[in-house]
């Protein structure tokens, strides 16, 4: 070994001597306390179970929740990456997820369906705006296809949101807040308040009692109105904003309570009670000629939940009944006047209602076979039935009167219609009709408006007049009859033969069926088309009949 070798090993043996000498000192006692850097372990049910999810889920805690200072469900979900809001032509909420279209969205309310089958009509994603955020537990998202575990309606993905159970502690929340615009004049015009009570848990008993009010904001289109050019008085109207959706109240009542019979056997329930009254205006554009639209919506909604949770020996289950109910009522108004102070502005438009049932009851069970197999299985029953006039291919219809005091003052007059009262003549009471259309399969077995039957009463082809209103029209009947020796109309149309053959019968029948006018009416066929579709009550008596009804009468 040279000296440079020897050199080396001393310089390294005096540097961990070194190192050893100023090395503290520390002797443990036997039961001397160790202590070490804070480690956090945080595990939930909800979260170990995504973890073995096949598609991304997302589990949005309530202290995330708290965090994000959201004041509905619909704040919380479009925070998160891949899902995104879409808003009809209607202001309807959808929730699109990775991009799919918004009605393969399942929206989830504690595992179960918030409309059932109707949501593909009535967007469930509204009720996402419904919920609001203080009675939230936790928010799970489901991205990618779920059909396998949801059904059809889950080709995008899932939001289930998961409610606030009664709390073990005596609570009382309080949350009050009040939020305004830049152009607003009062201080807080929307407000949001929710309180909520818990008993804690009483023995065996525990409930919890809470109630919201909240205000929800219009979002206002960024795009200013088109210029037509025909904006003489646009000005002067001082017509409302255009709104992307809609706004107005909301308010709900909720209860929840949980009974612990014993270790083995729990009862829960969940009563809740949701109202709203919401209003939207659009006009597209600054011309005199297009009209305001104000589209207005109220609903209601009860839900009642029942569950029972037990176990015996290996096993386990759950039963669980869940009913619901929604009414809702749409209604459009337009007028060309904005703002305007005097009555009558306002034109009804259309009324769109529905009442909507959902009624489940489920059975889920689980029995440990042995250590390595578990045996789950269940069965459910579900009944959903509903009417109103927005439910496509309805077995019942129906014809109602209503009240147009009821859903705007202004689109009543005196108690009088204006257009077809006489002078001195105050017997006419306004009034709406809401049409019970008839319907026909065509050739291809398409459900098609039976124009015939509305029109002319026609059932059959053979009681069908031959000359239709497009034929009066066109040739100008209203003007005079048709003479056997012109070849042209009344208003100087070229007549074919085939045409004239049609004529003729129909005048045939006319004359048959009124044999008082038949020497009376100089152009019968002119008359029963003309007095038929006038608006006043009074020329439509003199309009003869074809198929023992006038123009129009079945139609009105």
């Amino acid at each position: 070994m040279n000296r440079w070798s020897r050199t080396k090993r001393y310089l390294v043996l005096s540097s961990a001597v070194a190192l050893w000498l100023n090395a503290p000192l520390v002797v443990l006692a036997d039961n001397a306390a160790v202590t070490t850097d804070v480690v956090h372990v945080q595990g939930t049910w909800a979260q170990e179970e995504a973890k073995l999810n096949p598609q991304q889920v997302q589990i949005i805690t309530k202290k995330e929740i708290e965090k994000k200072q959201a004041k509905s469900v619909e704040d919380i979900i479009f925070t998160q990456t891949g899902v995104s809001r879409t808003v009809d032509a209607m202001g309807r909420v959808g929730v699109s997820i990775r991009g799919a279209e918004a009605r393969h969205t399942l929206i989830l309310v504690d595992g179960q369906p918030v409309l059932g089958d109707f949501d593909k009509y009535s967007g469930a994603a509204d009720e996402v705006q419904r919920l609001g955020a203080e009675n939230v537990e936790r928010i799970e998202v489901i991205q990618g296809a779920a059909s396998a575990k949801y059904g059809s309606d889950a080709v995008g993905g899932v939001v289930n949101i998961i409610t606030k159970k009664a709390l073990k502690k005596p609570t009382l929340q309080v949350n009050a807040e009040g939020m305004r615009r830049k152009s607003d004049g009062d201080l807080f015009p929307f407000q949001n308040f929710y309180i909520r009570a818990d008993s804690g848990q009483m023995g065996k008993l525990k409930v919890g009692l809470s109630g919201s009010k909240r205000d929800l904001m219009p979002v206002l289109a960024s795009v200013k109105r088109r210029a037509s050019g025909m904006g003489f008085d646009y000005a002067k109207h001082n017509f409302k904003p255009n709104v992307l959706r809609y706004y107005g109240d909301a308010s709900d009542i909720g209860f929840v309570a949980t009974y612990e019979a014993n270790k083995n056997n729990k009862f829960e329930m969940r009563l809740n009670r949701y109202t709203e009254d919401l209003v939207r205006d659009i006009k597209h554009s600054d011309s005199d000629l297009e009209p305001q639209q104000h589209f207005k919506r109220t609903a209601n909604r009860n839900t009642i939940n029942l569950s029972w949770n037990a176990k015996a020996g290996k096993s386990d289950w759950t039963v669980e009944t869940n009913y619901s109910r929604i009414k809702e009522d749409d209604v459009a108004l337009i007028n060309y006047t904005g703002r305007s102070s005097y009555e009558g502005s306002n034109e009804l438009r259309y009324i769109d209602n529905i009442d909507h049932r959902q009624l489940d009851v489920r059975l889920n069970a689980n029995t440990q076979l042995n250590n390595k197999h578990r045996l789950s299985y269940g069965v459910s029953y579900a009944r959903e039935e509903g009417s109103g006039s927005r439910l496509k291919s309805s077995p019942n219809t129906s014809t109602m009167y209503i009240d147009p005091w009821a859903y705007d003052k202004s689109l009543l007059v005196d108690k009088l219609d204006r257009l077809v009262r006489k002078k001195g003549d105050n017997s006419v009471k306004v009034y709406s009709h809401i049409h019970d259309y008839k319907f026909i399969n065509s050739s291809s077995g398409m459900p098609q408006w039976d124009m015939d039957y509305e029109y002319y009463g026609a059932e059959t082809d053979a009681q069908k007049p031959g000359i239709t209103y497009d034929d009066y029209v066109n040739y100008g009947l209203s003007e005079g009859a048709i003479s056997s020796w012109s070849s042209t109309s009344p208003n100087n149309q070229p007549i074919s033969d085939d045409f004239r053959n049609r004529y003729n019968a129909l005048k045939s029948r006319l004359e048959a069926e009124n044999p008082d006018m038949a020497n009376t009416r100089s152009n019968i066929v002119g008359d029963y088309l003309k007095y038929g579709e006038s608006s006043d009550p009074e020329m439509r008596k003199k309009a003869p009949k074809l198929n023992g009804k006038a123009f129009l009468e079945e139609y009105r």
